[in-house]
């Protein structure tokens, strides 16, 4: 559960608003995006796929600036780890 007076980019999320109003603000912001569907090709299998708009302003949320190498097949078959959201702190 986010801390109250959490600020991301064009929302706040506070005690008193529910979550489904926070999810709702989402959506339009998502849907005001004007982003489109992209082909992409596996680095590993070299089959194409689609990077949806959705999926790519899913990742703009989470922070995650760069692009899937691998279809969804490979990521699940061979078990590579999904693009995870850059953090400042250092792994030991």
């Amino acid at each position: 559960m986010p801390a109250a007076g959490v600020t991301n980019e064009r929302f706040v999320v506070t005690p008193h608003v529910g979550y489904a109003d926070t999810f709702a603000r989402i959506a339009c912001i998502m849907s005001n995006r004007e982003l489109a569907d992209k082909d992409l090709r596996c680095v590993t299998c070299g089959d194409g796929f689609v990077f949806s708009a959705g999926e790519q302003e899913l990742f703009r949320l989470r922070g995650i600036t760069e692009q899937p190498e691998h279809c969804p097949s490979c990521t699940r078959s061979h078990g590579i780890a999904p693009l995870r959201v850059a953090t400042n702190q250092a792994t030991a």
